[in-house]
């Protein structure tokens, strides 16, 4: 679901204000952005799915036994034909907008990120921090992949004038605050799966160095973020005096939260403590993506 709000918040709150305060237009049609986004939900589908397909084990340790749909609702056979199915029509979309737009380096995205997410499910889950990383940088490389097809798709400069250095600052923002909250809701979600991946024989952040390391390792990462926003509302204050309202909402928002969300990571004792952060989480990362509208509401900054 994210996956599909992040992309078209930044289109239609971010890029195409700013393209229509220039009196320019998008290359890239509203129906070939449309069918991107879905391309991109898909393989998140497909990745889901195999994922499920890999954790049946330790899904029946951690999760409710209602919940474990793989090799309960679903068979194993069922679920690898739906991955399959879901992977090829992500990229079958992929392909129809390279060719739209004949920009071909979305092939290779749209061939690597669905191979990157079977092996996380296969290997990387199993070690400890790189499955963390693969998803957090996953996160992260969303809004600069449709920011370049966006770019490219109009024949423009990502340095071409007329706001896109300012604007380079907020696409920046959103990577950066995509990829830290995602290795801390990545590193809580090891702490839920503690038991989990202790009997699966995983070497995860929270088992290798209990969960106690992994709080304190997910808090720094939460500081960072904290740091990283507090900065960058500064930032907004004193490029714009409109941009004020941005920074304050930033503040309530989601630097206040984090701050709440930092101080229950060291003291969750239960699974049902992680869940309910994790919970938190989202929201949060919802409540910075929904940060877009502003840029709607003024576009002119």
């Amino acid at each position: 679901m994210v996956v599909a709000i992040i992309p078209v918040l930044f289109r239609f709150c971010i890029v195409e204000p700013l393209l229509m305060a220039n009196e320019l237009e998008s290359a890239l049609s509203r129906f070939d952005f449309f069918v991107l986004v879905c391309s991109v939900v898909l393989m998140t589908a497909a990745g889901y799915v195999i994922n499920d397909y890999f954790d049946l084990r330790i899904d029946k340790v951690n999760k409710n036994p209602i919940k474990v749909i793989v090799g309960s609702q679903i068979s194993r056979r069922s679920a690898i034909i739906i991955h399959w199915i879901l992977n090829f029509l992500s990229v079958s979309a992929g392909f129809y907008v390279a060719w739209q737009t004949r920009y071909w380096l979305i092939m290779p995205a749209v061939l690597t990120v669905p191979l990157l997410l079977s092996l996380y499910s296969i290997w990387f889950k199993k070690s400890m921090i790189a499955g963390n990383l693969i998803v957090a940088l996953l996160a992260a490389l969303l809004i600069p992949f449709f920011w370049l097809v966006e770019m490219r798709s109009a024949g423009l400069s990502s340095t071409g004038g007329f706001g896109f250095e300012i604007l380079a600052v907020h696409v920046l923002f959103f990577p950066v605050f995509a990829f830290l909250t995602t290795m801390v809701r990545e590193i809580v979600k090891d702490m839920e799966d503690y038991d989990g991946d202790m009997a699966g024989g995983r070497k995860t952040l929270a088992v290798v160095h209990g969960i106690p390391g992994a709080a304190l390792v997910a808090s720094i990462f939460a500081c960072v973020t904290i740091a990283v926003l507090v900065a960058y509302s500064a930032f907004l204050f004193f490029l714009s005096p409109p941009l004020l309202l941005l920074a304050v909402y930033l503040i309530i928002c989601v630097v206040f939260p984090l701050m709440y969300i930092t101080f229950l990571i060291n003291h969750a004792k239960a699974p049902s403590d992680h869940r309910r952060i994790q919970s938190l989480l989202k929201i949060t990362m919802i409540a910075g993506v929904l940060s877009s509208f502003f840029h709607f509401l003024l576009p002119a900054v």
